[in-house]
């Protein structure tokens, strides 16, 4: 009897996230309609720029599942990233990266 209780609140909590998910309001305050498409280097393909700091376990985590996923999409995604700093928190780590990308770009 427990299990099925603890089955039909998890059921319930889950069906209500869904729901509130649903509900939110994509023209309200704080969301901005782009009439135009932004410039990208990618042509026709859908780009798809990735955020991550060096730093972050949760970036290091998903990395093999994401180059899977870049592997098997190639032909219709073109994929980037973008490694993220905190200049307050870690001042020298910043520093170094910022000098590295400026090596790589010359």
């Amino acid at each position: 009897m427990k299990l099925m209780q603890k089955f039909f609140s998890v059921l319930g909590i889950t069906l209500l996230a869904m729901g509130l998910a649903q509900a939110v309001d994509m023209k309200g305050p704080g969301f901005t309609t782009l009439t135009d498409a932004q410039p990208t280097d990618s042509g026709k393909k859908v780009e798809v720029t990735e955020f991550f700091w060096y730093g972050c376990p949760h970036c290091h985590t998903l990395d093999p599942v994401l180059t899977e996923w870049v592997k098997k999409t190639r032909r219709c995604n073109y994929f980037q990233t973008c490694p993220s700093i905190l200049p307050r928190l870690f001042p020298s780590t910043t520093k170094n990266l910022l000098r590295t990308r400026s090596t790589w770009q010359s």
